[in-house]
C-alpha cells in the first residue's frame, strides 16, 4: 500500500486511469443491464396490452353477432329458426367470453375492467330469457317490444365500453 503513495507521478496517473476505466466498465455494464430490463419490461407491456385489444375487437365482432341472432327473434316464427338463433347465439357467446378472459389475462392491469364488462355481458344474456319466451310464445311485437326497451340499451352500453377499450 506505501508503494503506491511513493511511486512515480505517471505511475499514480495510470493507476487512477485504471481504476476510473474499471469504474466506467462496470457502470456501462450495469446500465445496459438496466436498458435491457426496461425495454423487456415496456416490450412486454406494449405487446400485452396489443394482444388484449386485438382480442377485445374480436369479442366485440361476436357480441355484434350476437345482438343480431337476439334481433332474429323478433321474426323468428319456426322451431327450426329459434334452434338457429339459439346454436349460433351460444356459440358467439362463448367466443364473447373466452376472448375477454384471453383479454383479461393479457391486458396489463385492467382486470377489473374486464371482469366489468363480463358482469355486463352476464347481465345481457338475462335479457335474452324473456325475449326467447315471448318469440316462442308467438308474441313477436312482444320479444321486438322487449328487444328495444331491455336489450338495446344494454347492448349499446357494452358495445360502446367495448369500443372505448
Amino acid at each position: 500500500m506505501f508503494a503506491a503513495l511513493t511511486a512515480s507521478i505517471p505511475r499514480k496517473i495510470g493507476l487512477l486511469l485504471a481504476v476510473l476505466v474499471a469504474l466506467d466498465v462496470a457502470l456501462i455494464g450495469f446500465a445496459l443491464w438496466r436498458m435491457d430490463y426496461v425495454n423487456a419490461t415496456y416490450t412486454k407491456v406494449v405487446r400485452g396490452d396489443a394482444a388484449a385489444a386485438l382480442e377485445v375487437a374480436q369479442a366485440h365482432r361476436s357480441l355484434q353477432g350476437y345482438a343480431r341472432q337476439i334481433a332474429r327473434y323478433g321474426y323468428a316464427d319456426s322451431a327450426e329458426t329459434r334452434a338457429t338463433i339459439s346454436q349460433r347465439r351460444q356459440a358467439l357467446a362463448d367466443d364473447y367470453m373466452a376472448r375477454m378472459r384471453r383479454a383479461g389475462e393479457l391486458a396489463n392491469g385492467r382486470g377489473p375492467l374486464i371482469a366489468e364488462l363480463d358482469s355486463r355481458f352476464a347481465a345481457l344474456r338475462a335479457n335474452v330469457t324473456e325475449i326467447a319466451r315471448l318469440n316462442q310464445a308467438g308474441d313477436m311485437a312482444g320479444a321486438r317490444a322487449a328487444i328495444t326497451r331491455n336489450f338495446d340499451p344494454a347492448f349499446d352500453r357494452l358495445r360502446d365500453d367495448l369500443d372505448a377499450f
